[in-house]
């Protein structure tokens, strides 16, 4: 209980000091330099990529811009592989989804084990293996197509088709523009994964991460699902995203309950932000195409700075823009309501609600992974 109330008392005062931490890298903008054209770039594969979408009459031209924001990388080669790495996890997970509903359609005890299955799997595989991006795509889009195709099986080739067309489209933009402005170079070395042998020795405290991971998402899912609240896709987002934190031998002493909590808490933050900037820009009502494009770019330019920050708020940044795009980029011109951008945000706080709570009943303190500390 002490390391609970410790938990709760260090998250409210994170979440103090990511606002202050915010706000002093708005001030820092600077429209030229390395961060600027960072910027830039994500914020033109945004534009594109929801250009491309609704070109193509996709039903959700968001999904493309998130994908384009996330693919775009600082470097060339960077982008690339982050493209196709997303492009392959998506691909996976959304075939595992088509299966699982083809074979137990209507049987949800047999969805939701196989969603506890595929998103243990997926988090396991995002703390060992090299590939750990496609992993965690593939058990995010397995699990996205489970739950919208839950209530209405015959809408599952529809659902998958639209979910790879955006992916594929953001992904797409986001590499055309980083071979127009990105520079080259080679890819910053990442730390060895672990892989995948000796799970039952020094691999452990990653399969029980993994376990917790599975089992958050059930609870989540039938928590929102016996309220009959909206959103009910963006829940599973949340639970995966906010849990995206590899574990391995080598970090199984940190506090996974406050480092849980504290993506939580930045995700909160970074959906704040987005959702009030969205709301704000909506209010102008945006009647030329021209004009809504031109806004988009420059939301997400903000949102992407402070993502750029060195200070511990990028995953904040990261969620503004994706909030922020969600309330922007509605359908198939300039958005004429604001219930897509609540909607999602209502589906994020349900989420972290219900999160905050299994992370400190879940996830272990400091104390009890060392009681000698």
């Amino acid at each position: 209980m002490k390391a609970m109330l410790a938990a709760v008392g260090n998250g409210a005062a994170a979440f103090g000091q990511h606002f202050v931490d915010i706000a002093h890298e708005l001030a820092a903008a600077r429209l030229t330099g390395e961060r600027a054209l960072v910027c830039t770039a994500a914020a033109l594969s945004v534009a594109l990529a929801v250009t491309l979408a609704q070109a193509a009459s996709l039903d959700n031209p968001w999904w493309a811009g998130i994908s384009g924001l996330v693919a775009s990388q600082a470097t060339r080669p960077a982008s690339i592989a982050r493209s196709i790495l997303r492009i392959i996890g998506t691909a996976i997970g959304t075939g595992l989804g088509c299966v699982a509903i083809a074979l137990f359609a209507y049987d949800h005890v047999a969805l939701c084990l196989f969603l506890f299955a595929v998103s243990s799997i997926a988090m396991l595989g995002f703390s060992v293996s090299p590939h750990s991006y496609a992993w965690l795509l593939g058990g995010l889009n397995a699990t996205i197509i489970v739950i919208m195709a839950m209530d209405d099986p015959s809408r599952t080739p529809f659902i998958a088709f639209d979910r790879l067309a955006e992916v594929a489209l953001g992904c797409v933009a986001a590499v055309l523009v980083a071979l127009a402005l990105a520079p080259g170079g080679e890819p910053a070395a990442a730390a060895v994964p672990p892989g995948w042998r000796d799970l039952l020795g020094a691999g452990w405290p990653a399969v029980q991460h993994a376990v917790r991971c599975g089992i958050a998402v059930v609870v989540v899912l039938l928590i929102w699902n016996f309220l009959d609240l909206p959103s009910l896709s963006q829940i599973a987002i949340t639970v995966t995203a906010v849990m995206a934190v590899p574990v391995t031998a080598a970090n199984d002493r940190l506090d996974m309950r406050g480092i849980v909590t504290g993506r939580a808490i930045q995700r909160l933050i970074g959906c704040l932000l987005g959702g009030v900037l969205g709301l704000l820009c909506l209010g102008m009502q945006l009647t030329s195409h021209a004009l809504w494009l031109l806004v988009l770019f420059g939301g997400v330019w903000i949102c992407v700075h402070v993502q750029a920050s060195k200070a511990a708020i990028s995953y904040a940044g990261n969620q503004a823009a994706i909030v922020f795009i969600v309330t922007i980029a509605q359908g198939f011109g300039p958005p004429t309501s604001i219930l897509p951008g609540i909607d999602r945000f209502a589906g994020i706080l349900g989420g972290l609600a219900v999160l905050l709570v299994l992370g400190l009943v879940l996830w272990p303190g400091p104390e009890a992974e060392d009681p000698a500390r």
